[in-house]
Order: structure tokens, then sequence, then C-alpha cells
């Protein structure tokens, strides 16, 4: 049997301790997707501050054309005439 050699526990190097921090890679889904939520979240804020801008700016609906006195009444007083045919 051959003769088997044990080294003390003094004589044995310690291993260093080494931290190993691993860092994902991105994907390129997650950035996209990030990314769209950032502009999402972009442009709700501009919304918000033209809503708010908005708010007090009052606007009068224009007054409606008066039809054109054609002999035309009814709902289809603004329709152009045919002309011609078959």
């Amino acid at each position: 049997m051959p003769e088997q050699t044990q080294t003390p526990a003094a004589e044995t190097k310690p291993q260093a301790q080494t931290l190993t921090i691993r860092i994902p890679k991105v994907n390129a889904q997650v950035a996209v997707l990030g990314l769209l939520a950032l502009v999402t979240v972009f442009q709700t804020a501009q919304l918000y501050a033209l809503k708010g801008k908005a708010g007090g700016v009052s606007v009068k609906p224009a007054a409606a054309a008066a039809p054109a006195a054609s002999g035309n009444s009814g709902s289809n007083a603004a329709l152009p005439e045919m002309v011609g045919g078959c």
C-alpha cells in the first residue's frame, strides 16, 4: 500500500477570497420595452401639461353659414345640384 502523505493544516496555503459579481446581459426586448415605457411616461406628462394650459382658454363655436337661396329647402339645401344625367 502506498503511503499517503498529509500536509499539516499550518502548511496549506489559504485560498484567496474573491467576490464575483455577475451582471446579467441586457435583453434587447427588455431594453425596448423600457424605452417605450419611458417615452409613454414622458408623453403623458406633456399631455397633462397641455391639458392644464388649455383649461383656461375659452373657445366660441363658429356661426353656421347661411344656406344659399337657390330654392332648396330642408336637409339637402347645402348639397350641389346634379347637372346632366343619363
